[in-house]
């Protein structure tokens, strides 16, 4: 009779240990990553509201903002509807005196030549930190990271 292929018990239990132990590892680093990426997307989509804003406001000779409201961590650009920052994510605003309204709200404003009142725009999760700059004089934004 000749003897069938196969695992043993111990060699199964051996490979499950070493299976569980490279997950446990992995995991924290995984959320960590998963967690990055939310920051990025929502850097991205801030990015987003503000080239549209500028776009708008050059192409039907209005002016157009992006409105933010700080207490609610949301963000409402020309197109769509308010993006939430997701928790545990901080949001601060820099912007010019006359976009001010109240402690917790504020704006950025574009006009028609493609100038803005200008201003920084920080996101942060503790770790990691982005700002957004809109030059006041182009319009132009530009982001960088930390």
């Amino acid at each position: 009779m000749a003897r069938q292929g196969g695992f043993t018990l111990l060699e199964m239990i051996v490979v499950l240990s070493i299976m569980g132990l490279l997950m446990a590892i992995a995991a924290p680093s995984f959320s960590g990553f998963a967690r990055r990426m939310e920051l990025r997307r929502s850097v991205t989509l801030l990015e987003t509201d503000f080239k549209a804003a500028r776009s708008h406001a050059m192409t039907t000779t209005t002016g157009a903002g992006v409105l933010f409201d700080l207490q609610r961590r949301q963000v409402r650009g020309v197109e769509g509807p308010a993006q939430t920052l997701p928790r545990g994510m901080a949001l601060t605003v820099q912007t010019a005196r006359s976009q001010v309204a109240g402690a917790h709200a504020g704006a950025v404003w574009f006009y028609p030549d493609g100038s803005s009142t200008g201003g920084r725009v920080t996101v942060a999760d503790g770790r990691q930190r982005y700002w957004i700059d809109i030059d006041w004089i182009t319009g132009r934004v530009t982001t960088s990271a930390r």
